[in-house]
């Protein structure tokens, strides 16, 4: 289920982020337009500088923040006590969801979660898909739900991932890495201790990273078996051709609308 699970494969090692790297992070605010979560591989709970951080954040306009937690017993007991306490004093916010992660051992819980929880007042609860990592190890393919191994174990990445393109994750000691599957940072494409967000994800590694993903050749450790990147066709259309200076706003408008029918028709895709 989880890298920190039984047996714990993850090897990089452990701390909480310095208030001075979140700072430096939070400089480039212009990344922030999605929700930025306080988490990965870890329990951000235990870091004692949290809600310290929470307020650096919410000061520098991010708008959205968020973090996640791991179930058990008194975490179930302190997050019914706050969802009773979010009642009494009439409060909507924070939004509280809760998941459960679908695979063979939870499949007869899920129902139960959710009426249970709901019925607690949490906001949301998620069933979310098994991930088996990228499929870097094959333990995870086991927990995997029965019916559905053989298609993780199979199933190929049909579409270039987007998480290159719309995501960034920053380890607790300032490592950039692709995406949240690379639990021990094994594909590091920048240092922020020695770089500022901006130059790394506009940077060499970045952009190559990309443009092997575009071609179907990216054939990183993290990546070239991964059959869960999430992922759209490509616009056919793309790269548009350079519209000359000379042409009229009605034309280059048709070609535009042109260009945007073809993406809205075809099949998985987006503007």
């Amino acid at each position: 289920m989880c890298p920190r699970g039984e047996p714990d494969i993850m090897e990089r090692s452990l701390g909480n982020m310095t208030d001075d790297l979140f700072a430096k992070i939070l400089d480039d605010i212009d990344f922030y337009k999605e929700p930025c979560w306080f988490h990965w591989f870890g329990e951000p709970l235990m870091n004692p500088r949290l809600f310290h951080q929470i307020e650096m954040a919410k000061s520098k306009g991010v708008p959205d923040l968020g973090i996640s937690t791991f179930t058990f017993e008194r975490v179930c007991e302190n997050a019914r006590g706050f969802l009773d306490l979010r009642k009494q004093l009439g409060r909507s916010k924070p939004k509280v969801t809760l998941s459960i992660i679908v695979m063979e051992e939870t499949k007869s819980q899920l129902e139960p979660f959710k009426q249970t929880w709901l019925a607690a007042g949490a906001d949301e609860i998620m069933f979310k898909p098994f991930v088996t990592w990228g499929n870097q190890d094959p333990q995870f393919v086991q927990l995997a739900s029965i019916d559905s191994r053989v298609e993780h174990q199979q199933r190929l990445r049909e579409h270039p991932c987007f998480m290159l393109w719309e995501s960034v994750v920053i380890a607790w000691d300032g490592r950039v890495v692709p995406c949240c599957y690379d639990f021990d940072a094994s594909v590091t494409l920048g240092d922020l201790k020695k770089q500022s967000l901006r130059e790394i994800w506009n940077g060499e590694a970045y952009v190559a990273m990309r443009t092997k993903e575009l071609n179907g050749c990216n054939d990183k450790s993290l990546c070239r078996n991964c059959n869960q990147a999430p992922g759209f066709r490509q616009n056919p259309a793309w790269p548009l051709p350079q519209i000359g200076l000379r042409e009229d706003l009605k034309t280059q408008r048709k070609k535009r609308e042109a260009a945007t029918e073809v993406v809205r028709t075809g099949e998985g895709s987006r503007v």
